[in-house]
């Protein structure tokens, strides 16, 4: 019932105003950003592709491509969604550089099923703000007619995944919409009524400090649009991705509020099918929080299903004022983790948008992008409710150098944001990235890297300024080298590392116990 209801529905959307199309990349047509709506006035219809060529490599997979046309957009955001929906079989694939040079950094080919309309969607991340990137968009159908359909690049100012979910505070209602969807997170362990997976979603995490009963709609802000909903918890504390049945769910076909309402009175209503159960209004039954779920944590997820990126509001009621509060541990909100070089060092950045409970980040760096090393240690601000922006320098990059970022809240639990990597020609071409363990007993490690064969002289001295060890080694790429302190006294050394020939030298302070 319910897919019959959507393809009424679609069909009958406006596609907007017909754009000028480019069948080649020189000629790509620009299409503008919009992270909040995307408006009617974005999209694109009446495409008439350039027959390119068969048996084509798309995302993986042999197509035949009948028609194509080319976009482009400058990035405002470090991520971003392109979706697109069409009555023909499409494939997106995203470039960075220039014609001629492209990178491919996105594709999606039957993202989505093979329904008619068809939507793929490309998520991106790691863009540099201000960045031109180009957009193929391709008829893979087995046909050489116009496709017509509809275009949105949007950031991705919304949390598209549980572990980013948006924290809950108080029944103040509010906006959101979602161009996607990044991880898919529905299975057949969690998807409850839901019974697929994600379009275009938002998370959302709450946890109660009252007993009482929440109740919550969601309503598209224009149209009549199929948006469907689900609730897990009550956990001990973060728990994403989500597990077992949704606590209340909504997969209700019919096009208007949905949500957890007083108003539902069939009390046994707390999960509707496609066909939607009880009074088949979209709505089931509010959640009651007993005294033993207070602290605990719960997230909504809210899914477009007609994936037409209309927004929507969520207007919170509680039966008693107060019910939710920020200072339980849900996930903090980071928008953005990423890097650039800065002549011979690497820049490397992050924002929060929403701290709760945070103690700390580690910056994390490795050569191999398998092998990490702590580089160094970033103060949060505990809680914050308002935009961040963090930021530190690795004074001795590699070539290219891989990082990650984790954070600690302060009960030690951390999460892990990355990687990104960051290629530096300019790096320094030999440099000391760790010594280890220290202080040290029968032997210690040194992480050396160059970027070509090249050879270090080693040399240790006693407190005495006496030379205890000193050795040539060949250092080619990431190079571990062991030094064997087993017959040296209790104390510290000093450790020098040199290479005349390209002007290098580094000093570290080792004590063996």
């Amino acid at each position: 019932m319910k897919r019959i209801f959507l393809l009424i529905c679609i069909s009958i959307i406006p596609l907007g105003l017909t754009r000028a199309q480019s069948a080649t990349c020189a000629g790509a047509t620009n299409v503008v950003e919009d992270g909040a709506t995307c408006p009617i006035n974005q999209n694109v219809n009446d495409i008439t592709f350039e027959t390119t060529a068969n048996n084509t490599d798309i995302c993986g997979t042999t197509e035949d491509v009948f028609r194509e046309s080319w976009y482009r957009f400058t990035a405002t955001a470090t991520t971003a969604s392109i979706a697109w929906v069409s009555n023909r079989a499409p494939a997106i694939e995203v470039f960075s550089g220039a014609c001629g040079a492209l990178v491919q950094i996105g594709c999606a080919n039957n993202v989505l099923g093979t329904s008619n309309p068809q939507t793929e969607i490309v998520d991106l991340t790691g863009l540099t703000i201000g960045n031109v990137y180009l957009v193929r968009i391709i008829n893979t159908a087995n046909n050489n007619i116009t496709a017509s359909g509809r275009m949105c690049i949007t950031s991705n100012t919304f949390a598209m995944d549980c572990g980013q979910a948006h924290p809950v505070c108080s029944d103040v209602a509010f906006s959101a919409n979602a161009p996607g969807f990044q991880t898919q997170e529905l299975n057949a362990g969690n998807t409850g009524c839901l019974n697929t997976f994600e379009h275009q979603t938002t998370w959302f995490g709450f946890s109660p400090v009252l007993t009482g009963t929440l109740e919550f709609l969601i309503t598209p802000t224009a149209g009549a649009v199929d948006y469907d909903f689900a609730v897990w918890g009550p956990y001990n504390g973060p728990n994403c991705p989500v597990t077992g049945a949704p606590l209340r769910c909504s997969y209700s076909a019919n096009p208007v509020p949905t949500g957890c309402s007083f108003g539902e009175t069939n009390v046994g209503d707390l999960s509707e099918p496609a066909g939607g159960s009880g009074s088949a209004d979209g709505l089931v039954r509010p959640i009651t929080i007993a005294a033993g779920d207070i602290g605990k944590v719960y997230y909504l997820v809210v899914d477009n299903y007609a994936v037409n990126f209309t927004p929507f509001t969520l207007d919170w009621t509680f039966s008693v004022p107060g019910m939710l509060d920020c200072t339980p541990p849900l996930p903090i909100v980071i928008s953005g983790f990423d890097g650039e070089p800065q002549g011979k060092t690497n820049y490397v950045y992050w924002n929060t948008q929403i701290e709760i409970n945070n103690s700390h980040f580690v910056v994390e760096k490795s050569s191999d992008g398998v092998n990490y090393t702590d580089m160094t240690r970033v103060e949060g601000l505990g809680n914050s409710n308002s935009l961040n922006t963090y930021d530190v320098v690795d004074q001795n990059p590699f070539g290219t150098t891989y990082y990650r970022l984790k954070q600690v809240d302060f009960d030690g639990q951390f999460k892990y944001y990355g990687p990104i990597s960051i290629t530096n020609t300019d790096a320094s071409e030999i440099s000391v990235q760790n010594l280890y363990p220290n202080p040290a007993d029968a032997s210690f490690f040194i992480d050396v890297y160059a970027k070509e064969a090249l050879d270090a002289n080693i040399a240790v001295y006693n407190s005495y300024g006496q030379e205890v060890y000193n050795k040539v080694a060949t250092v080619d790429g990431s190079t571990r080298l062991e030094i064997n302190s087993d017959s040296w006294s209790t104390g510290f050394y000093i450790v020098k590392i040199t290479n005349d020939e390209k002007h290098f030298q580094h000093i570290e302070r080792v004590v063996i116990k």
